[in-house]
């Protein structure tokens, strides 16, 4: 379906803001009634100046905060503001069809956004313990928009894939406590509690930060990383192919990774996994709602990335 959004006019260079003929498709990752995802093709106004914006950028090799493979950039563009509202307003519109409830709001969201370039060698990856399958439990929506080509014919895949935990059926995991897990299923749809309660005899864990180790870490597993295959662990829900223009908005509990198995040869910026990765903070006033402190790993620079 297509969606009429209203804009400002343009106001600078570095606008960012959903195009008019934004074409959206909702899916359901748990099936019907389950945790909703979006996808938005032909999704910015102007992609090719956001692409352009983001190879001017700085990029960095992520630090002891930060959990990417790969390089980031600080990515400021003007708009942002509205267009997470917008994507906001379409997640809460969603939830709530007739109308939301309080204190749900968009009007104090404050946007974090990056670009980003995948590029670390797998046999690297796992050298170093990387883990593929993960979630951002420190916002409510992660936002994903591809900014390169990718022909799907080409013999490797490129985009975001979606997974299930096989040893204890989950598909959401919250790294918060009791009280927070509970606002969080009230307002904003996350099925949370009861499956993890069903799960808890599975997993001998004094803590959720412990029980998050568990299901993550799967050190005997020879999967390849970053690719759509499965092993005892993990069952692929859904994958979403790269495109570009094509935005993927997803909540941050949901178990999803990187998907990128293109040969490893020096990356430029032509055929680079280049994104614009914009989180949207739970959408209540200032102050109100669960805000957990960023949990993710971290790495030092990891021999194998590299450009050409």
């Amino acid at each position: 379906m297509s969606v009429m959004f209203s804009q400002p006019p343009r106001a600078g260079a570095e606008d960012v803001a959903l195009s008019k003929d934004a074409s959206i498709a909702w899916h359901e990752l748990e099936g019907p009634g389950g945790l909703p995802m979006l996808v938005i093709d032909n999704a910015l106004e102007d992609p090719h100046r956001v692409r352009e914006c983001a190879w001017g950028s700085r990029f960095h090799t992520p630090g002891p905060n930060e959990y990417y493979p790969g390089w980031q950039a600080t990515a400021q563009m003007s708009g942002e503001k509205r267009l997470i509202q917008d994507l906001g307003k379409l997640f809460l519109d969603r939830l709530w069809s007739r109308g939301w409830p309080p204190p749900l709001t968009v009007a104090d969201l404050v946007p974090h956004s990056t670009f980003s370039v995948f590029g670390m060698d797998h046999a690297v990856a796992r050298r170093n313990g990387y883990i593929d399958q993960h979630v951002d439990t420190f916002s409510w929506i992660a936002v994903v928009t591809y900014l390169f080509e990718h022909d799907e014919h080409a013999g490797f895949d490129r985009g975001t894939a979606f997974w299930k935990h096989r040893p204890t059926d989950l598909k959401t995991f919250f790294l918060g406590d009791l009280l927070q897990a509970a606002q969080i299923e009230q307002l904003f749809g996350l099925n949370f509690i009861d499956p993890f309660r069903k799960a808890s005899v599975r997993l001998r864990a004094a803590s959720m930060a412990e029980a998050q180790k568990q299901i993550l870490e799967n050190p005997a597993s020879t999967r390849r990383l970053f690719s759509l295959e499965e092993d005892n662990h993990w069952s692929l829900l859904k994958f979403v192919p790269a495109r570009f223009n094509r935005m993927v908005a997803y909540p941050t509990w949901q178990f999803h990774s990187i998907v990128d198995t293109s040969p490893i040869q020096a990356l430029s910026t032509r055929n680079a996994r280049l994104t614009y990765n914009t989180f949207i903070p739970y959408p209540v006033p200032a102050g109100l709602g669960p805000q957990p402190k960023y949990q993710g790993g971290g790495y030092a620079a990891i021999d194998g990335m590299r450009v050409g």
